[in-house]
């Protein structure tokens, strides 16, 4: 009898231990992702997603209390997008479409007295709302003035 008490209570520390290393796995990979983003937003790329996932389900996704890098809400919600089979999407802002470049700039060529503004204000009234911090940053002063 008490050789099965001390075989259930060493099977017990085992599985605390093993779970222990994983929860240590779990918070050593967010710590890397947060000096690694530390120059910016922590905005997870979706192989760092992935792989956040796949130590959580390790713990079978009870880490409560022990997730930094997003919201609890956030980690739960990838875990069912994962269970809908839904890819991650990509990270930050869509690039700026060719297409509306070359219109900016057919503008520019056709109507050299217009500015950024004006330009922006009639790519408004054709459907492109978008464009206000987008084109700028895409093009240099000397491009568009």
């Amino acid at each position: 009898m008490f050789n099965r008490i001390i075989i259930a209570a060493a099977m017990l520390l085992a599985a605390f231990q093993r779970r222990r290393t994983f929860l240590d796995a779990f918070k050593d990979y967010q710590i890397q992702i947060l000096i690694s983003k530390l120059k910016g937003n922590i905005i997870l790329s979706p192989i760092e997603r992935k792989t956040l996932l796949a130590l959580g389900t390790k713990l079978d996704h009870d880490v409560d209390g022990h997730v930094f890098v997003v919201a609890v809400d956030t980690y739960k919600r990838w875990i069912r997008d994962e269970a809908k089979g839904k890819e991650p999407g990509t990270v930050g802002r869509k690039p700026t479409e060719g297409e509306a470049k070359e219109l900016v700039l057919e503008m520019k060529d056709k109507n050299p007295s217009w500015g950024l503004s004006r330009i922006l204000g009639e790519l408004r009234k054709v459907g492109h709302n978008s464009f206000r911090r987008r084109i700028p940053a895409a093009y240099s002063a000397s491009d568009i003035s």
